[in-house]
């Protein structure tokens, strides 16, 4: 629900400010990246023993968010203008 909340404040974006494309910038991308893997490996599936679907081949966890759901909810709640590029039409 939090991602496709985001999702349709990017596309209300897209029609109200006639914007032709939004991208996430790669340093916010990098920026959230690093901060999952961190909040990550100090839980039970990467530090546990566990092995399961959420793990690629590799045994780094890729199929969730290591928080409260609260959280994430708190951080999809805006459209961040500063982490996109913005193409305008």
């Amino acid at each position: 629900e939090s991602q496709l909340k985001y999702v349709m404040s990017c596309i209300d974006t897209l029609s109200d400010q006639n914007v032709r494309s939004i991208e996430p910038t790669k340093l916010a991308e990098n920026v959230y990246t690093e901060m999952i893997h961190q909040e990550m490996d100090k839980t039970v599936w990467a530090n546990g023993g566990c092995s399961s679907w959420y793990q690629n081949s590799a045994g780094k966890v890729i199929a969730m968010y290591p928080g409260f759901s609260f959280v994430y909810r708190q951080m999809c709640k805006r459209f961040k203008t500063n982490d996109h590029l913005i193409e305008e039409n």
